[in-house]
């Protein structure tokens, strides 16, 4: 058995990258986000996929983004709680 199949070329950090930069740029369509990613980002990563494989992966990765996104909401409660119970001079 080959290594090159245990071990994707892009990893899920830089897929995560990818779908939360296709998402803040604004691209609804996969297929016009990956032509820009390959033009425009490619030298910030080893490896882009094609349209396919990154519709493969982003869809397989779907826990992996919920579990980002619940640990961010956390985050943001905890910080939010902070701010609203110390008083100004601590902030």
């Amino acid at each position: 058995m080959s290594t090159d199949r245990a071990t994707p070329k892009l990893t899920d950090s830089e897929l995560l990258c990818l779908a939360v930069a296709q998402v803040l740029l604004g691209f609804p369509s996969a297929r016009h986000w990956v032509r820009f990613a390959h033009a425009r980002l490619g030298h910030l990563s080893r490896y882009l996929s094609q349209q396919s494989a990154y519709n493969k992966r982003l869809n397989a990765a779907g826990p992996l983004i919920s579990q980002v996104i619940e640990a961010l909401a956390r985050q943001a409660r905890l910080y939010a709680y902070a701010i609203a119970v110390l008083p100004l001079d601590c902030v």
